[in-house]
């Protein structure tokens, strides 16, 4: 994942580096780390897989359900 510094509440997901790649909120910025997942394959895989248990328990049931009963 790519994210921005100021992306708000993406970022208690993401960690530079670990599970993902946050930049500075410019297309510049943001084109060279995707240039960069585009260009290593085996990193991309990588943060990918080291993302999703962080993930995995976010679902639609669940956000309908927090909506829902608060």
């Amino acid at each position: 994942m790519v994210t921005t510094a100021d992306a708000g509440g993406v970022l208690e997901f993401v960690q530079d580096g670990v599970n993902g790649s946050i930049c500075t909120a410019d297309a510049a910025a943001m084109a060279v780390r995707l240039d960069a997942f585009m260009a290593d394959a085996a990193l991309a895989e990588r943060l990918g897989r080291a993302g999703q248990p962080l993930v995995a328990p976010i679902t639609w049931d669940r956000v309908v359900e927090h909506v829902v009963l608060g």
